[in-house]
């Protein structure tokens, strides 16, 4: 390259450099967590900053240091709620400034600056804790969810996983009267409210101050239990697919399924207790009538079913009957009566044309017109 063509390479490269776009510049937010009680740094505890509105992409993260200060570096042109988790270690969790839960906090703006001093003083908040075990055996339940809900306050208070002896803690609560539900995911086990109870209505509430602990709040799950049968047609004897098949208890739990192309159905994992089982044809365009277990129309007529803990009930079958077709039965006449006749009904008689003339329909009314006769060809 001679000299001119090297002149002239440096000064497209000039002309890049000035027309390519300028490095998106970032930000950060800084600021201290204190403890409400002591107003000494809380070490070791994660902030979050969260983009506003959210994008679903994954929101930075990092920990205090040993005197409870923080840096979130590297941040976009956007504003973020800051959430402080204190709940690990104890402390009841806040999104800046001052607020319980997502959506309620002040976003901060950052618009390629560092702002500073978003600090927060967490209070150590209440826990509660217990046991999960077996009921069949009383062995202890691993990784079981424990979640806690205030149904008065419609408050969340933390949820923890039972360890590898059956122990959970959920701690950083806030002051409530929380409902606690132990959730087996997988297992075919029966999840219930504390304590023992099938709903958040009926559950025992656990009551939670700052700074207490509720020891003992165990839950014993059992095993859930199997219905299973077949659908039928009542004549014939042919497998109906599509039957919606369901147990229903006295307190209105209900476990549904529909039958296969094979007839078959299978509730599993059913709670013990005592159920009544329905199967409702409708909307399957069969004509079919539904039924009550056993071959019963009406649910006050049905025969109940009590299952117990991991008890397989099968044989819990239907024959579906076509709905019947509307019949009239005739009258019941007196002895040696016979059916009355009814009278024959005639329209209003009609005057005879005259000579000459003969009755033909004319826009639609019946009258006299003149014969035309036939004059034979000359």
């Amino acid at each position: 390259m001679g000299a001119t063509g090297a002149r002239l390479a440096v000064v497209w490269l000039a002309v890049l450099a000035l027309s390519a776009p300028a490095a998106a510049a970032s930000g950060s937010i800084s600021g201290t967590v204190t403890d409400t009680a002591t107003h000494a740094g809380i070490a070791n505890l994660e902030v979050c900053a969260v983009q506003v509105p959210y994008d679903g992409t994954a929101w930075p993260c990092t920990y205090t240091d040993d005197v409870g200060d923080y840096n979130l570096g590297s941040l976009d042109y956007d504003a973020y709620e800051v959430e402080f988790a204190g709940r690990p270690l104890g402390y009841v969790p806040m999104w800046w400034e001052g607020r319980e839960s997502w959506g309620e906090g002040d976003p901060v703006p950052v618009e390629g600056a560092a702002v500073s001093s978003i600090d927060a003083e967490l209070t150590f908040g209440g826990t509660i804790e217990g046991m999960v075990t077996r009921a069949s055996n009383g062995s202890p339940l691993v990784g079981i969810g424990v979640c806690a809900s205030d149904p008065v306050a419609d408050k969340f208070g933390g949820c923890a996983t039972t360890d590898s002896i059956g122990a959970y803690a959920i701690r950083g609560m806030p002051v409530g009267e929380y409902a606690l539900l132990f959730s087996p995911g997988g297992e075919e086990l029966q999840g219930e409210f504390y304590d023992g109870k099938d709903s958040e209505a009926t559950a025992d509430l656990v009551a939670v101050v700052l700074g207490g602990v509720r020891s003992g709040i165990d839950a014993t799950l059992e095993e859930g239990g199997r219905i299973a049968g077949t659908v039928r047609l009542a004549d014939g004897g042919a497998p109906v697919e599509g039957v919606e098949v369901c147990a229903r208890s006295t307190t209105e739990v209900g476990y549904c399924t529909q039958s296969d192309g094979d007839g078959r159905y299978e509730l599993t994992n059913v709670r013990a207790g005592f159920y009544k089982v329905e199967f409702l044809p409708a909307g399957l365009g069969l004509g079919l009538m539904k039924q009550f277990w056993d071959h019963r129309p009406a649910r006050g007529e049905a025969d109940g079913l009590t299952l117990e803990p991991g008890v397989n009930l099968t044989g819990i079958d239907a024959d579906l009957m076509a709905v019947p077709t509307a019949t009239f039965p005739p009258p019941v006449l007196p002895a040696g009566s016979s059916p009355a006749i009814a009278p024959r009904v005639s329209g209003p008689r009609l005057k005879r044309c005259k000579k000459g003339f003969h009755r033909k329909w004319v826009k639609g009314k019946k009258r006299c017109v003149r014969k035309h006769r036939r004059h034979a060809q000359r």
